[in-house]
C-alpha cells in the first residue's frame, strides 16, 4: 500500500543554534558522514549547549533525519548507540510511526529515485532546498513488516560491501602514489650517480 510521509511520520526541522567546539551535545551536520550518508565514527567536531528549551530537539532512537537543504540529499537513522545528538536546520527530522520500521524508511528515502524525486522539488535554485509541505507528499510504499526487515537486512549488507570498497579504492591510491614515488625517487638517484 502506498501512503504519503505524513501520514505514516511526524516530520520537524532541526534546530539552528550557535555551534561551538564545546557544550553539552553533539550537534549534528552534513560534514559528519561519509558518501553513503553513514556516521563518520569520531568525526563529530561541533556541540551545542542544551538547555530546557531545546532539549525536545534531542534525537530518540529510530529517528530519521533527511537533508533538506544542499546538493547531498541522504537520510540517516539515529541509534541510541552513537550518544546523544540534536539535527543541525540543514535536516529534516521524521519520527515514523509503528507501522514503518525506521530503518526501512530511511533506506526507501536514500534510493535513487526518491534522491532524485527530492530533488526535482527543488526547482532551479542554485542551492538545492525543498519544505517540509512538499516532502509531507512524498509516497512511501508501506510493506508488510517482514518484508521491511528483508529490506533492511539487505540494504546493511549492501551498505557493509560499498564502505568496504571504499576503503579497498583508498588502499589502492595510497599503494599507487608509493609505487610511483619509489619509481620516481630511484630514478632520480640513478640519474644523479651517473
Amino acid at each position: 500500500m502506498i501512503q504519503k510521509l505524513k501520514d505514516i511520520a511526524a516530520i520537524r526541522s532541526g534546530i539552528h543554534l550557535a555551534e561551538s567546539d564545546t557544550g553539552n551535545i553533539s550537534y549534528l551536520q552534513t560534514k559528519h558522514f561519509d558518501n553513503w550518508g553513514q556516521l563518520i565514527v569520531g568525526a563529530i567536531d561541533t556541540y551545542i549547549q542544551v538547555d530546557n528549551n531545546t532539549s525536545k530537539h534531542i534525537l530518540t532512537e529510530g529517528d530519521i533525519i533527511l537533508t533538506g537543504k544542499g546538493n547531498r540529499i541522504f537520510a540517516w537513522c539515529y541509534q541510541s548507540h552513537f550518544g546523544e545528538v540534536v539535527a543541525s536546520s540543514i535536516f529534516f527530522v521524521i519520527r515514523p510511526t509503528q507501522q514503518v520500521l525506521p530503518e526501512y524508511l530511511t533506506h526507501i528515502l536514500n534510493l535513487p529515485q526518491s534522491i532524485e524525486f527530492l530533488k526535482k522539488l527543488s526547482g532551479g535554485n542554485s542551492i538545492p532546498s525543498f519544505r517540509k509541505s512538499e516532502l509531507e507528499e512524498f509516497e512511501v510504499p508501506v510493506l508488510p513488516l517482514h518484508i521491511q526487515h528483508q529490506i533492511i537486512a539487505i540494504n546493511e549488507t549492501h551498505v557493509r560491501e560499498l564502505v568496504i570498497l571504499d576503503q579497498l579504492k583508498e588502499k589502492m591510491i595510497q599503494r599507487y602514489k608509493a609505487l610511483v614515488n619509489h619509481i620516481l625517487t630511484l630514478s632520480t638517484t640513478t640519474i644523479d650517480n651517473n
